[in-house]
């Protein structure tokens, strides 16, 4: 009963991170396109000179790809996850039924 009570703990653990990691890259997704629109903001300010609007589009977009190539990995690992998650379930409701059935063909063959 206690394994029971600790399996369901560990599965209800695992479900709040898989939220937690999903809202934590679409944060950083979110973020990144925030930032490239604002891009758009600085090159339409009129205070500021060229070579300002150039450094802060570098420094804008060192910080913005790597947000997002953080955020789509991160979704990425977490659909992955999903999938090998759902393949296994299958695979695991497969083995059940050939069990199964293989139970039904050995009844039958006792009988005959």
């Amino acid at each position: 009963m206690e394994a029971e009570r600790y399996v369901a703990q560990v599965a209800q653990l695992n479900t709040v991170q898989t939220f937690v990691k999903a809202a934590a890259g679409l944060g950083q997704i979110a973020s990144g396109f925030r930032s490239l629109i604002n891009l758009t903001k600085v090159w339409n300010n009129e205070n500021l000179t060229t070579t300002e609007k150039i450094l802060q589009t570098f420094m804008s977009l060192s910080m913005t790809i790597s947000m997002l190539a953080m955020g789509w990995g991160n979704l990425n690992k977490l659909l992955t996850s999903f999938v090998i998650q759902d393949r296994a379930a299958t695979t695991e409701k497969l083995k059940q039924n050939v069990l199964d059935k293989q139970a039904i063909v050995d009844e039958k063959r006792k009988q005959i």
